[in-house]
């Protein structure tokens, strides 16, 4: 009769440790701040470089962006900290889009997903596609939602962790738009 209690107790113990272990391995998502002086690339360093697709399969490449500020927003759907920023980042873009290149860059999921998410929400701001996470592992990201706000030059000037709001975002664009 002490043998069924038992295994369940084991089996109750297993259970919370692999949740613990697959929590603990997987890509951390935060709202609250970071110490951000540990993260390469870091700020005044030059953005590392790539080129990616967006929805419609056309290139971007960060450095043919120059000359004008870009913000580069990583995140993913299942991240809640990203899809309480998504009505932020709109209502920047609108308001911005003439002074600076906002990039939500989506990590890992297929365009399907992402269109389908985006037009539910009535966002219209560019989104490109890491689906190999190559780009993300270039920044080493390793908090989502994560922003840089890279200057004209393609200088990171702010790395930010966490859900962005509008007064966030406009932060970012300041001390995108002070070159040095």
């Amino acid at each position: 009769m002490w043998h069924r209690p038992a295994l369940i107790l084991i089996g109750v113990v297993l259970i919370a440790g692999l949740l613990f272990f697959l929590l603990a391995t997987q890509q951390r998502s935060f709202t609250q701040a970071v110490d951000i002086s540990e993260f390469k690339p870091a700020k005044n360093h030059l953005a590392p470089d790539f080129t990616l697709k967006n929805l419609n399969q056309e290139s971007v490449t960060l450095s043919a962006l120059r000359g004008k500020p870009v913000i580069l927003n990583f995140w993913d759907t299942p991240c809640p900290a990203c899809r309480q920023e998504m009505a932020a980042l709109q209502e920047f873009y609108v308001k911005n889009q003439n002074r600076v290149h906002l990039l939500a860059i989506n990590i890992g999921e297929s365009p399907l997903v992402i269109g389908r998410f985006l037009q539910q929400g009535g966002y219209s701001f560019p989104v490109l596609l890491d689906g190999d996470s190559k780009v993300t592992q270039s920044y080493a990201l390793r908090y989502t939602p994560m922003a840089f706000a890279i200057d004209a030059n393609g200088f990171i000037r702010e790395i930010q962790v966490g859900a962005k709001t509008v007064a966030i975002l406009n932060d970012l664009l300041e001390k995108a738009e002070k070159v040095r």
